[in-house]
């Protein structure tokens, strides 16, 4: 058996031309890149090695368990056959009674690559009450034989025999789509939904016209909170209305504007949908944050018909959330769901969640959750954190599943919901390395692939494009875990996060060059690696570390060994978010915490001392990253209030002022003293130490210790649906690649590297983990999506700080994968060199390139939200002016990534801003859709 796999293949000797598969695939793909000039796909299956190998259990011959064992009884003999090395489920036969030549004339089917899958296993059985007996096992190599000529006869060691027929024949048909064109049922989705986006555009211009004569005679009370740069003259809006109007009316609209229609004028309206421009909404992702937000956006877009305009609706981590909450509402589509699910989820999110880990609730879905991995699916904690942000959102509905969304969307009366997550490596960081999935209620894409799986299929055991073990659909809310699954990490991660986004990683963004061979290849000597990462280090003012293993940046601070041989730590802990320091800072601070933290370490017991030294000789490099940094103090010492933490920070830091970032720190340190120092000092304190609650505390401690203290543990874990495939490069051979590994640095490094195929389990993380606008599967081709209306609920350092991170990044993805996107980052630049406060609507669009997609971009800012409670209408009382000013990141963690409960007064002041936003920059909207 041993030399047998060993054996090199040899050529099939089957009447199937596998050699020209290689060569056929090669002229498809010159074909496929003449038709598009884009790298979106990176990679294409070669689904002509997909075969189907019948195996036909015909008789057995002289079936014999020995001389003495036969004089006893006669066997009850089955067979079992297996293809080795794949995840094809092993089949038998049934048995036969009391016999030695059993005859089962039983026929199986395999899933095979014959360029790799050689091997078919046969084991004789004979069936007992007890144990079942194994008569003789043997192994055939079919690439070695003449198929479909005659039968073959395999001959055991004991002597026995059975009569077997092989044959190989090519797949034609598979579960899973290998091409990137929309499915069948998104096709018929898109005619119905253009119907209906005809007559919303139609009707929005209708009553555009008549708010413009409204106008001319009265002028509008919130023309002052308009920029002149962005309204048009009446005239050229009432000349664009007419075009617009005139170019609908000609075309007929729908449901039969005229009784008598005729066959040209159909095919005219025909046509005029045709060239309808695809829009879409699109949300990043942001938490609980994200999901109130989208709310009040959502809401306001319904309220004005804009969203009667929307083809698609993609949404990223909490948004996704909302979205689909909503999509599951029992009324939605129809209006009023968007407006009875803001108190729905008010209620939702005003108290704990830990009521849900309660043993009734948890013993409960614990079950499910054992019975899901008796069956062979791989389970994590995302399937627990799922579980708890259904029971949270999902109140009654918890038996939904994705599918289910397609009954509401199927008279085109809503935008189609897209849903976004990313295959991840288990030890490269997400930004470096990401495979974007995409979700619909139909199915399951993978656009580097080219690789679509039903809904309803996902999930199960995949070989070769075909599901071997069928599984149940998910339900919805196991992929609120994975969708949202970067509340999985470690909790010092989310409060690191806190400061994402800061106004110096925008700037390195906006001065990095688009090249691509730094990307593609690797830094060639141990000086430039340093060179780059210390340029990045002091670019982002963080220590970048040196090895990942069994880890990801992504989880851990960032920690580099100094030259004295300790390691320093580069994360301070402010209200606002995290900071870091350069490492000469620490070079020369790091003492003083030494010792305070020597004073805190003698307030402990002899045996907590004892304990703390074995932990030291087992984790020196963790020591000074859980002493004073981290919310969780170091293990077994006792808790320290924040305010003290504070103090002990701006101590050491305050000394010297070395670089800038300690200068701005010292400052905002002196701010925050200066506010302890007035009369609400008591009050103020008492705030802060008890801004994390116990709930919290439970968080943090359950998010930090093992067995989900790993990418393994935390990430969805699903069977990987491209096992067995071959890939082959899209993209011209000299464009290659280096692998990515550990320690890499660069952004989308990997957007060329292939995964393994051969793995049997694949991670599945949030994909704002990589960044935080799910663009890359909106950017799509086949879709050709030319008009955005996109809102950022990412944190950012301060509300000064500048909010493009994202969509600067989104469009670094799209350069890099040739995809047309609007120069963002011109603009920015503009906006920054000029000292711009920032809006709260952006527009970012290629006035020279038409067919570049128009970006209408929201951030999240409190403006003019703070004078106004509508547009145009001031606000008066003092009451009113009280509850819109709030700041969002500044001094406070009211709206916090990690924050799980919203006070009603938090969830109204945020939802009731993000509408205020757009209702106060509708007209923008409308005036590039005019354009």
């Amino acid at each position: 058996m041993s030399r047998l796999y060993k054996t090199k293949s040899a050529p099939c000797l089957v009447s199937l031309e596998l050699e020209n598969v290689g060569e056929s695939l090669d002229f498809h793909k010159r074909t496929r890149n003449t038709e598009w000039d884009d790298e979106y796909q990176q990679f294409e299956i070669c689904k002509d090695r997909s075969c189907i190998l019948t195996v036909k259990i015909i008789q057995g011959l002289a079936i014999t368990r020995g001389r003495i064992k036969d004089w006893l009884y006669r066997p009850d003999p089955y067979v079992k056959v297996n293809i080795v090395g794949t995840p094809n489920q092993a089949k038998q036969t049934k048995h036969i009674e009391s016999s030695n030549t059993p005859r089962w004339d039983e026929t199986f089917t395999f899933f095979v690559d014959p360029h790799r899958d050689r091997f078919v296993e046969f084991v004789l059985y004979d069936l007992n009450r007890t144990v079942n007996e194994e008569i003789g096992r043997d192994i055939l190599d079919f690439s070695q034989m003449c198929l479909d000529a005659e039968d073959s006869i395999v001959t055991f060691r004991n002597g026995s025999k059975i009569q077997v027929k092989l044959t190989l024949e090519k797949n034609l048909s598979s579960e899973m789509r290998f091409n990137l064109s929309l499915c069948l049922k998104e096709q018929k989705f898109i005619e119905k939904r253009d119907r209906k986006v005809f007559d919303g555009l139609k009707c929005l211009m209708e009553k555009e016209d008549e708010f413009e004569k409204e106008k001319e005679a009265i002028p509008s009370s919130f023309e002052c909170l308009e920029k002149p740069a962005q309204t048009n003259s009446q005239d050229s809006i009432k000349s664009s209305n007419e075009a617009l109007k005139s170019l609908m009316m000609s075309s007929l609209s729908c449901d039969g504007l005229s009784d008598k229609t005729s066959t040209e004028e159909v095919s005219q309206e025909t046509n005029t949908q045709k060239c309808l421009p695809k829009l879409a909404l699109i949300t990043s992702g942001g938490g609980f944050r994200a999901m109130i937000a989208y709310s009040g956006a959502y809401k306001a877009l319904q309220d004005n018909g804009i969203l009667d305009c929307m083809h698609y609706a993609g949404a990223l981590s909490g948004s996704s959330w909302y979205l689909s909450t909503l999509y599951t509402h029992h009324q939605f589509p129809r209006p009023e769901a968007a407006i009875n699910i803001i108190d729905e989820l008010r209620s939702c999110v005003e108290k704990h969640w830990q009521v849900h880990l309660s043993p009734p609730w948890s013993s409960k879905y614990l079950r499910k959750i054992i019975r899901k991995s008796i069956s062979g699916q791989p389970v994590g904690f995302t399937d627990f954190f799922g579980y708890l942000v259904g029971e949270q959102l999902l109140r009654g509905r918890m038996k939904s599943k994705l599918s289910d969304q397609a009954e509401k969307i199927k008279d085109g009366e809503a935008a189609m919901p897209l849903y976004t997550c990313i295959h991840v490596k288990k030890n490269i960081s997400a930004k470096i390395f990401q495979e974007w999935y995409e979700f619909t209620p139909y199915e399951v894409s993978i656009p580097k692939y080219g690789i679509s799986v039903p809904i309803e299929k996902f999930g199960s055991k995949f070989y070769m494009g075909n599901p071997v073990t069928e599984h149940k659909e998910f339900p919805l809310h196991y992929f609120y875990g994975v969708w949202g699954s970067a509340f999985t990490i470690l909790f010092k991660r989310l409060i690191q996060e806190r400061g994402r986004g800061g106004q110096k990683e925008i700037l390195k963004i906006l001065s990095s060059e688009e090249d691509l061979k730094e990307i593609n290849q690797e830094t060639s000597t141990t000086n430039e690696e340093a060179k780059r990462r210390e340029s990045i280090a002091n670019d982002f003012k963080i220590e970048l570390e040196n090895e990942l293993i069994e880890s990801d940046d992504e989880d851990d601070i960032n920690v580099e060994e100094s030259e004295n041989g300790t390691q320093e730590e580069s994360f301070e802990l402010n209200e606002s978010g995290p900071e870091t320091k350069s490492p000469s800072s620490f070079s020369e601070n790091l003492e003083p915490i030494e010792e305070a933290n020597c004073k805190e370490s003698e307030e402990s017991n002899e045996e907590e001392k004892s304990k703390h030294d074995d932990f030291e000789k087992d984790s020196h490099g963790k020591k000074n990253i859980f002493k004073s940094f981290t919310l969780r103090p170091y293990k077994q010492k006792r808790r320290i209030s924040i305010t003290k933490k504070f103090e002990k920070l701006k101590d050491n830091f305050t000394k010297k002022s070395i670089s800038e970032s300690v200068d701005e720190t010292s400052e905002y340190l002196d701010s925050m003293d200066q506010k302890l120092d007035n009369s609400s000092v008591a009050l103020e304190k008492a705030e802060l130490e008890q801004e994390f609650s116990k709930v919290d505390k439970y968080l943090e401690k359950a998010l930090s210790s093992n067995p989900i203290d790993s990418r393994a543990g935390r990430a969805g874990l699903i069977h990987n649906p491209l096992r067995g495939l071959t890939p082959l490069q899209n993209f011209p051979q000299e464009n290659c690649f280096s692998p990515t590994k550990p320690t890499d640095q660069t952004d989308f490094k990997g957007y060329k590297e292939q995964m393994k195929m051969e793995s049997k389990k694949i991670y599945l993380v949030d994909s704002g983990l990589s960044f935080n606008f799910p663009f890359p599967i909106m950017l799509r081709p086949q879709r050709g999506i030319s008009f955005y209306i996109a809102f950022d609920f990412s944190s950012r350092a301060s509300d000064s700080t500048h909010p493009f991170r994202e969509l600067l990044l989104s469009e670094k993805w799209a350069r890099l994968h040739k995809v047309k996107f609007p120069n963002v980052k011109e603009q920015v630049k503009q906006y920054i060199d000029n000292d711009e406060p920032i809006e709260e609507c952006y527009v970012f669009k290629d006035t020279e390139d038409l067919a570049c997609p128009v970006i209408v971009f929201f951030p999240l800012i409190n403006k003019n939200f703070r004078d106004f409670s509508a547009p145009g209408i001031k606000r008066e009382t003092e009451e009113e002016l009280k509850f819109a000013d709030f700041n969002l990141f500044d001094n406070t963690s009211d709206y916090a990534i990690w924050r799980f409960v919203y006070p009603n007064l938090s969830f109204d002041r945020l939802y009731k801003m993000v509408e205020f936003n757009v209702l106060n920059n509708i007209h923008v909207i409308k005036n590039e859709f005019r354009e």
